[in-house]
């Protein structure tokens, strides 16, 4: 799957989310691979904005936590920098997921409310995952109408 290295960095916060769940088995098999892939892929971006960052901005207090701020005098020559990087298309083997793995109820003593995921996640995903309901409603459809 050919994506934007953009994609991925969204992508990453958003599987971190749902990593961070109790969810079946093989949805959390399915999420920690495409967590393993994402994250691979975006060693090299994380060093090299690692060092704009530092090039543009001032590490936070207590000196040495490694953490860096940009200065908002510097924040257009980093963008311009950072952007064209981020528009780089980048090559991703991930198996989409299965919308209806997420159908399950995860408190047994209130089985009528579903697991619920934040919109920007699925945002964020949206190429991770396949509405495979939709696909057996097609078939369903097609088969119907092929016997009139």
């Amino acid at each position: 799957m050919l994506l934007k290295l953009l994609t991925l960095v969204d992508a990453k916060n958003a599987f971190a989310l749902l990593g961070n769940e109790k969810l079946p088995y093989k949805l959390s098999w399915m999420i920690q691979r495409a967590i393993r892939k994402v994250t691979s892929e975006l060693q090299e971006y994380e060093k090299i904005n690692l060092e704009l960052c530092i090039k543009y901005g001032v590490e936070q207090e207590p000196k040495g936590s490694g953490i860096w701020r940009l200065l908002p005098e510097n924040n257009i020559v980093y963008q311009n920098e950072i952007k064209p990087i981020l528009d780089e298309e980048v090559e991703i083997d991930i198996n989409p997921i299965p919308l209806s793995l997420f159908d399950f109820a995860p408190n047994l003593e209130h089985p009528e409310v579903k697991y619920m995921v934040f919109p920007k996640v699925l945002l964020d995903l949206d190429w991770a995952f396949f509405n495979d309901e939709e696909n057996v409603k097609k078939s369903t459809t097609n088969k119907k109408e092929n016997k009139e």
